[in-house]
């Protein structure tokens, strides 16, 4: 392995970056920014509420883990629209373009030392999530490591997100996580992404 490598090809998630929003439940623009250079696969995105990160004390109960689903979104990349979910039909569309559904069973925690997890009584259980706005063709887990799918290469283009937040309020948080193809390559005892 002195001059060869092994190549194994991967997704790599980067890291989520979180952007307030406007005190607006009508459509709002935000600009995405933060891209690195590689095949961009997709952005997933999703909504939380600063609010729930904060201790309720009248019931001992916080909410880090919860997030929302926008009712409209639009992306767009160099004045073209690659994603148009309107009227909350995002889990709909994700789940006919892949194999699981964009939704988890969430739980509220307490902040005991250590925090465990508890339903008030008032309120039943959350469901978190996310919009998956693609870039690339859906290619399903199973083919995954042997067929490369590319992605969009985002380069000095900006990326659009027009979105509608479920209601009006000054606590709305737009977290979003860029997808790449990526590749590990694998020599010398060394493993790196390439992108």
């Amino acid at each position: 392995m002195a001059t060869n490598a092994y190549a194994f090809p991967c997704e790599f998630v980067q890291q989520v970056q979180r952007i307030n929003l406007q005190n607006s439940a009508s459509s709002q623009s935000v600009v995405l920014t933060g891209f690195r250079s590689g095949e961009v696969k997709a952005i997933h995105c999703w909504l939380t509420l600063s609010t729930d990160n904060a201790l309720v004390t009248s019931t001992g109960v916080y909410q880090p883990f919860v997030w929302y689903l926008p009712s409209s979104v639009v992306m767009t990349y160099a004045g073209d629209i690659y994603a148009r979910y309107e009227n909350a039909t995002s889990p709909l569309w994700n789940l006919i373009n892949g194999n699981k559904t964009p939704v988890i069973d969430n739980i509220y925690i307490t902040a005991g030392s250590p925090p465990t997890p508890t339903t008030p009584s008032a309120a039943a259980p959350p469901t978190s999530s996310w919009v998956e706005l693609p870039f690339a063709q859906t290619l399903l887990d199973d083919d995954a490591h042997h067929t490369l799918v590319h992605g969009k290469p985002i380069t000095n283009g900006i990326v659009n997100l027009d979105l509608v937040t479920p209601t009006a309020s000054a606590y709305w948080v737009l977290n979003v996580s860029y997808i790449y193809n990526s590749t590990l390559l694998m020599s010398q005892g060394t493993c790196d992404y390439v992108f």
